[in-house]
């Protein structure tokens, strides 16, 4: 095919070797490809690719070689010293593309205000007219610095003669001194070159570094604790330099359809000199917060509010989890559940107050008894002084009431175990719920901070607009509020986001002023389970859904702890009214024993005693008894423990319905939750679409201010639903395990699995067939 199309030769000079690339050629290839197929066949000889050796008189013999070969159409300069070397060409011979221009007034490229074109014949150049003397200007007043290092290529200083002049307008306008400092390819000599008085460092494009070298510099100004600025590569800030405005790697594909746009536009007969050169972007500030924890340096709320954060909080810095290890610590460190598990030992001990009635009871006596003189003399075989010692035991043959409390103990203690059960399976649904509700806060602050960038970007088309005629000053007064308004609704979600952390904090019994660093790991892989085609059976016709919930409505009344707590309740009750019917005719019957041994006898009378008295004796004694008449408290206690029982009857058939009823309306939202995910999808990537040709539309004076903020706010609803969406149905979900009881889907290793052989089961009992081969009927 590319024998029949006209061939393209483009030609390509960099400032010289370099590890980093400012735009990748494959990315440029590929759009040039995509956008001309079938129109011309464009090529880049490696031997038309010619770099400069990183000097003037390289760069410039490179231009001059490509501008004299015939076989070159077009050339490319991918190189910030060779576009500003090709502007500088009085007379171009053919096409130059120059995409990368650092500050067109500084470097003095042509520039024509009419039409937004260079104006010099066969020259475009793509800029998107960012100002370094503003850049500094933000960099001085987020880190209020007083003497400023300007790192900057020796060769690019060479290249600029306007340079010193800028420098020394920046100078008198803040009030600050900028000291050059001139860079090579040694990052220990650059770092060299900084003075002990500098305050903060502004990086020029240092293209002979590689991102290694960048990063070593970055942790040089680091162990001096400076600020640090880089006007141009994104990737700067990202290995630990502390800010930039330079745009963002996606703004690099807008500016590769930009070059193919312009090598079209040249091909197909327009000058190069007449072609747009401003490309729009939304630089926006990028701080490196770990860096800035670094050196100490903390932004404003403001600058925080407008900026990109990279490494916003570490592990160090916040708490990882997960939903399955969220759920874990929740059983084992949540203060609500901890109290109720209390509870277990409390009703233990209970029991064993019951049993003591029914085990020996030995005790002993120890007696010394003194009468008057007088009275011994008189009575017979009694010691003045006595003193003897007792062993005394019991033991309870039958008593139902003794028995009756011990055996209602057990059963009380059961029905705290099963009470401490439901308090579990509840601590599981509010951590779980929890977590998924800091996951949903995150999406939708993040979905809050989007739309903040996009009422900006409609902001500065306001002002674009207003400048060329198409719209009055009212509209970017419009855009001026809205960005406000907007910035509040990222604040709240910011502010509700903390407060969901906070929560699950104190759910999980953990301090509460330490971020929540929540992933998605396994929220992802539970997510994939629901999209198993076995689960997708449950769902796609209603046979098989009916099916469905008829298993979990009966594993919920299987599995429920609240029904069988109810049911020791009723039992401990109903051995209460057999105790009460018993205490008519069942004697309580019991057998006591007591020996004694005197120890001493003396005064009056003491002789005739001991000569008189044995020193030991022992007795037994068996005794039944059963009153007759209490006053009518038996028969009242027989009765209310009838009404006790239809009472908790009652109330267990309520609880009953209510178990029932919880499955089958999380049943229902879970119905509704799963399919709105692809829906919400849906709705949101129309509505971006919309929002998108509304945009352009908005660009071209074809729409209103109007028209774009009802397809923003559109767009803005469509994604709050659908970064709600799928923690909706994951809660939806929680809710479902909850509502069955069983929670082994997500604690257990294989849970899933057994989980699937029970459903399977449930099929084949219930429709002779199993769940995997349910049809649509």
């Amino acid at each position: 095919m590319g024998d029949t199309l006209p061939r393209v030769v483009v030609g390509v000079v960099t400032d010289g070797p370099s590890e980093r690339q400012l735009i990748s050629q494959d990315l440029v290839v590929q759009e040039i490809n995509e956008l001309m197929a079938g129109e011309f066949d464009v090529i880049f000889p490696d031997d038309k690719a010619l770099d400069g050796g990183w000097s003037l008189t390289g760069i410039r013999q490179a231009l001059a070689t490509l501008l004299s070969d015939p076989e070159v159409d077009v050339i490319l300069t991918v190189g910030l010293i060779a576009g500003n070397e090709a502007a500088q060409i009085e007379a171009l011979k053919k096409p130059v593309i120059a995409p990368f221009v650092a500050d067109v007034e500084v470097q003095a490229f042509p520039y024509r205000e009419a039409d937004g074109a260079s104006g010099k014949s066969n020259f475009v150049y793509v800029s998107r007219f960012s100002d370094a003397r503003h850049e500094v200007a933000t960099f001085q007043k987020m880190a209020g610095f007083e003497h400023l290092g300007l790192l900057a290529d020796r060769l690019w200083i060479e290249t600029l003669p306007g340079l010193d002049a800028a420098v020394n307008q920046v100078e008198e306008k803040l009030g600050i001194k900028i000291t050059i400092l001139p860079v090579t390819n040694s990052v220990e000599d650059a770092l060299a070159e900084v003075p002990a008085e500098v305050d903060a460092v502004y990086l020029t494009p240092l293209l002979r570094l590689g991102l290694d070298d960048v990063k070593h510099l970055a942790n040089g100004l680091i162990l001096r604790r400076l600020p640090s600025f880089s006007e141009f590569d994104y990737r700067d800030v990202e290995v630990g330099i502390l800010m930039g405005m330079a745009s963002l790697p996606e703004d690099n594909i807008q500016l590769a359809r930009r070059i193919a746009l312009n090598l079209q536009s040249i091909l197909l007969g327009e000058n190069a000199g007449d072609l747009r050169v401003g490309l729009d972007e939304d630089a926006k500030m990028t701080i490196n917060m770990r860096t800035a924890r670094a050196i100490g340096f903390s932004p404003n709320w403001q600058d925080l509010l407008h900026a990109n954060k990279l490494f916003d909080l570490t592990p160090d810095e916040g708490r990882e989890l997960e939903l399955t290890q969220t759920l874990h610590l929740a059983v084992e460190a949540n203060l609500d559940l901890q109290a109720i598990e209390v509870s277990i030992p409390i009703s233990e001990e209970e029991i064993k107050l019951a049993r003591a009635g029914l085990l020996p009871q030995i005790g002993m006596a120890l007696t010394n008894e003194e009468i008057d003189p007088d009275l011994a003399e008189i009575l017979f075989l009694q010691a003045e002084n006595t003193t003897d010692f007792s062993l005394l035991g019991s033991q309870l043959i039958y008593s139902d009431q003794v028995w009756a409390n011990f055996q209602i103990a057990r059963y009380l203690k059961n029905s705290t175990d099963y009470e401490v059960a439901t308090a579990v399976l509840d601590t599981l649904n509010v951590a779980g719920t929890a977590f998924l509700a800091v996951l949903r806060a995150k999406a939708v602050e993040q979905v809050f901070a989007a739309n903040v960038d996009v009422t900006r970007v409609n902001l500065d088309l306001a002002y674009v607009r207003e400048r060329v005629g198409y719209s009055s000053r009212a509209d970017v007064l419009r855009w001026e509020s809205q960005l406000a308004i907007d910035q509040q609704d990222y604040l709240d979600a910011r502010a509700f986001r903390q407060r969901t952390e906070v929560e699950l904090n104190r759910i999980l019994n953990l301090p509460q002023n330490v971020p929540i660093l929540s992933t998605e790991t396994d929220v992802g892989d539970f997510l994939a389970v629901m999209e198993d085609p076995r689960f997708q059976h449950f769902l796609d016709n209603p046979r098989a859904w009916l099916t469905f919930q008829e298993f979990i409505v009966e594993e919920a009344l299987e599995n429920a702890p609240e029904l069988f707590r109810f049911d020791q309740l009723i039992n401990a009750q109903k051995r209460r009214r057999t105790a009460a019917q018993r205490s008519y005719y069942v004697p309580d019957v019991f057998v006591d024993s007591q020996f004694n041994q005197n120890i001493d006898r003396s005064g009056t009378g003491s002789s005739a005693a001991n000569m008189a008295l044995d020193d030991q004796n022992w007795s037994v004694r068996v005794q039944a008894t059963l009153p007759l008449f209490a006053g009518g408290a038996r028969y009242a206690e027989f009765s209310q423990s009838r009404f006790q029982i239809h009472q908790l009857d009652l109330q267990r058939g309520s609880i009953n319905q209510q178990v029932e009823a919880r499955a089958r309306n999380t049943l229902f939202q879970i119905g509704s939750s799963y399919p709105s995910i692809q829906l919400a999808r849906a709705a949101a990537d129309a509505a971006s679409a919309n929002l998108e040709l509304v945009t352009d539309q908005y660009a071209k004076g074809a729409a209103s201010v109007t028209d774009l903020t009802d397809a923003q706010n559109n767009a803005l609803t469509a994604e709050l639903a659908y970064a709600q969406a799928r923690y909706d149905f994951l809660i939806d979900y929680i809710n479902v395990l909850r509502s069955a009881a069983d929670f082994s889907v997500l604690l257990e290793p294989n849970g899933i699995e057994r989980w699937y052989d029970r459903i399977d089961v449930y099929f084949q009992q219930s429709t002779g067939g199993s769940a995997q081969l349910a049809r649509p009927f």
